[in-house]
């Protein structure tokens, strides 16, 4: 199994992003934008692992990332802008990209922002507009305990979800496993509660 090398990569003048990558190796990189957004890309990990050339960060205000920023700098153009940033100072001038629930949303405004820089686009446990009827009408997530807020919310959410989202009762032990290896965060959970965190879906991805 591969071993993944850690460091910390500075991306502006007070953010830093935490970053997970594989070994180098003949081939385009693949960049992988983790979901959430208050999850860090942990439970990703395993299969990824057995790929070289994987770069796996945690986003801003998530994981071992810059976290405790004002809540208006917590936007989804800050995000593409730091994954941009990212890819100028690991030298990266074209990659893949795979994004995973809110990571697939965010990976679209990516490529939408720097097509240039994208070979191919992959949107996984996600959508693309327009969201097909049965999708659209899909009960509601579940709500966490009453008084949880921040990481101890995501926490009980991810928890209180796994019926919804893991189809097949032999997997959820396993989803559970990697849910508790992950550093839940809040930093986007205050202006998701209030309602004044805009949309992630953008209007012409298709």
């Amino acid at each position: 199994m591969t071993v993944f090398t850690e460091s910390h990569v500075p991306v502006g003048p007070d953010v830093t992003l935490f970053v997970a990558r594989t070994a180098s190796a003949a081939g385009t990189p693949l960049l992988v934008v983790h979901g959430g957004p208050d999850w860090d890309h942990t439970y990703l990990r395993d299969p990824l692992c057995r790929l070289p050339n994987v770069v796996l960060p945690d986003l801003r205000g998530c994981g071992r990332s810059t976290r405790g920023l004002p809540s208006e700098r917590y936007t989804w153009d800050a995000v593409v802008a730091d994954l941009l940033a990212l890819l100028d100072t690991l030298g990266i001038a074209q990659t893949d990209v795979l994004g995973f629930s809110t990571g697939g949303l965010i990976a679209q405004r990516l490529v939408l922002a720097a097509p240039q820089r994208f070979r191919r686009l992959v949107v996984a446990s996600s959508s693309i507009i327009p969201v097909p009827p049965a999708f659209a009408s899909s009960p509601p997530d579940p709500s966490p305990p009453s008084g949880l807020v921040g990481a101890g919310a995501n926490h009980a959410d991810a928890i209180a979800a796994a019926p919804r989202d893991i189809w097949r009762p032999a997997a959820r032990p396993d989803y559970l496993s990697r849910v508790a290896a992950v550093r839940f965060s809040g930093d986007w959970w205050h202006s998701w509660a209030a309602g004044t965190l805009p949309p992630v879906r953008v209007p012409d991805a298709r």
